[in-house]
């Protein structure tokens, strides 16, 4: 399950997507807590950019920027800001130890400094990856040991991010 927060026009929406691990185009969703089907129909030659979707049976033809920065649809240009919530950072449940990157990316944000105390559940870096803004957070309360990164840094996936003791 995949939790994104989607602002269109200043207009938040939390959305949780369920796709399926067989990669099939349907798929669920709930969009601020109301279940919708959607089908992703895959066009051969299909510019880039441009993704048709039917969500509860009404089709919908969406392009976006090269950004993610702009939606167009039927009634015109929507700004659009995307954020994952809660990725999971690659590392065992209830130990203390390297929060690693689950993805590869660039921090955009470093929320954390050495000697600080953070608890479960808390943002300890933004990783940007694929236009989509990720909080990699701690798995368990401690004491920041080192942060391994700087904003701005490229990273791939299993980096040390920071260290929790």
């Amino acid at each position: 399950m995949r939790r994104m927060a989607i602002s269109v026009d200043g207009q938040p929406f939390e959305v949780e997507l369920d796709i399926s691990p067989n990669g099939g185009s349907t798929f669920h969703a709930r969009v601020n807590g109301v279940e919708v089907r959607v089908l992703a129909t895959n066009l051969e030659g299909q510019p880039e950019g441009i993704l048709c979707l039917v969500i509860d049976d009404r089709p919908y033809e969406l392009t976006f920027d090269h950004d993610l920065h702009t939606l167009m649809d039927f009634s015109g240009a929507h700004e659009i800001q995307l954020r994952e919530l809660e990725i999971q950072a690659s590392r065992g449940q209830g130990r203390s130890g390297p929060v690693k990157a689950p993805i590869p990316g660039q921090i955009t944000q470093v929320l954390v400094e050495q000697g600080q105390i953070v608890e479960p559940g808390q943002p300890l870096v933004i990783l940007e990856a694929m236009k989509m803004q990720n909080e990699i957070r701690a798995q368990v309360g401690g004491v920041v040991h080192s942060v391994q990164v700087i904003t701005g840094q490229n990273v791939s996936r299993g980096h040390v991010l920071v260290d929790i003791k």
